[in-house]
């Protein structure tokens, strides 16, 4: 499954909001000359209040059943617009028959038809809509059609690694709704770490499945590069997972960093789940597993959360060599985000006319291959200013420059010079030039 169309409607900030992959990245293709649909990692930006995690909570209504979407917003001031009586999502997908399964509330198979799905056999498209109102629970312009058999999973920005006995209630009992809960609130994805622990505990009683499973994520973690340089798993029993290091010293992997724990959490919990949905035989390309082939939505709120600038730069990348199918959508405030962008889509301004949009190719380009100075130029960063002090610096090296200019510097003048250039190195060399 991907997303080619969002709508929502009085969520949150959020009066009204259409995004809609253009056709040309809609029909990219990999090396292998597969149309992606979408595939690929696309990035939402707009400042804290726009709306970016609305934006996400709104694909999250659509997959959820009408039951479990009122479990994960548990009140109406949590997600309805002041002063409207309903909230309303609505998605176009396409599916994979390959992977995914689109059925009635019955759950026998849907039949595609192409004058009502589209001309392409293989990528049927469906449009899910959810509409909650005010009192009167919920309605729908669908009643027929069931996603929850495709692959969709939301990563909300308060993440966290503690053991959390709700978190693990609402995966055991309610696995759909766990999938996408943790875009509304906290959630706990210790259990991904866990579910490494349980595998190994399994193949302990001669159980091949689980060894088979365990042996091939691990080649997965320690032959991506998501561990930190020289790291990689080392041995996992009861006594925990350890991590051994490029000079030979093993520590316990809640010794790594946050940013780091954060990924790795998140990749074992997409692993955990794909398994759960397709199972391993459909997880890898051949023999290489360091490939994941399904299809699938991913969602991650503040995706550069904890993360070190460096991680920042390469996550997206690792992320699309790592899951070519896999469609990423990201919220985020860092133009480092975007360097492995197939789209950028800027949201609007509340209380302007502005419907958002997606970067120019140009634009776009600027991003992903010019400097930070150069991204921050955009106004889809917002205005990145000087602090007052900075801006007061700045114009005193603009004035010793000039004294130099005139042969005018004293002793104590050239020293300041020296230090201001020092310190504000690309406005001095701009004044040289």
């Amino acid at each position: 499954m991907h997303i080619r169309r969002v709508e929502i409607e009085n969520i949150r900030s959020v009066k009204h909001l259409v995004w809609e992959l253009p056709l040309d990245i809609w029909r990219r293709q990999n090396s292998y000359g597969k149309n992606l649909e979408g595939a690929g990692w696309h990035v939402v930006l707009g400042d804290n209040g726009l709306g970016k995690t609305s934006f996400l909570r709104g694909t999250a209504i659509c997959w959820l059943s009408f039951l479990n979407v009122i479990r994960a917003v548990q009140s109406e001031p949590a997600i309805l617009r002041i002063g409207e009586d309903f909230y309303r999502a609505e998605i176009i997908i396409t599916i994979d028959k390959d992977f995914d399964t689109v059925t009635d509330f019955n759950g026998f198979p849907k039949i595609y038809d192409p004058n009502k799905n589209g001309s392409n056999y293989k990528f049927p498209e469906f449009k899910i809509e959810k509409k909650i109102t005010r009192f009167a629970g919920g309605d729908s312009i669908d009643y027929e059609t069931d996603i929850s058999r495709t692959f969709f999973i939301s990563f909300g920005h308060n993440r966290n690694f503690s053991k959390d006995n709700f978190s693990e209630e609402i995966k055991e009992s309610n696995p759909s709704l766990f999938n996408q809960i943790g875009i509304f609130q906290s959630l706990s994805y210790e259990g991904a770490i866990s579910w490494i622990l349980k595998l190994s505990h399994a193949k302990a009683e001669g159980d091949l499945d689980s060894e088979r499973n365990l042996e091939n994520i691990l080649n997965f973690i320690n032959n991506t590069n998501i561990l930190p340089e020289g790291c990689s798993i080392s041995s996992v029993s009861s006594k925990g997972i350890f991590l051994k290091r490029g000079n030979g010293s093993e520590i316990p992997i809640n010794q790594m960093s946050d940013g780091y724990l954060s990924v790795l959490s998140m990749v074992i919990e997409i692993l955990k789940q794909i398994n759960k949905w397709f199972g391993f035989e459909k997880m890898f390309r051949g023999d290489d597993y360091t490939e994941i082939i399904v299809p699938g939505v991913v969602q991650i709120d503040e995706v550069d959360a904890h993360l070190h600038p460096s991680w920042q730069r390469r996550i997206g990348q690792w992320f699309k060599e790592h899951f070519p199918n896999m469609q990423f959508i990201v919220t985020t405030h860092s133009p480092l985000i975007c360097w492995a962008a197939d789209s950028v889509f800027v949201l609007p301004t509340p209380g302007t006319d502005e419907t958002g949009r997606f970067l120019t190719e140009e634009e776009l380009n600027r991003v992903k291959y010019g400097s930070i100075q150069e991204a921050y130029m955009l106004d889809a960063f917002g205005e990145i200013g000087r602090s007052d002090e900075g801006q007061k610096k700045l114009v005193r090296l603009t004035e010793l420059n000039n004294k130099e200019w005139d042969g005018q510097l004293t002793e104590a003048d050239k020293k300041e010079l020296q230090e201001l250039r020092a310190a504000l190195p690309l406005s001095a060399l701009r004044m040289k030039g």
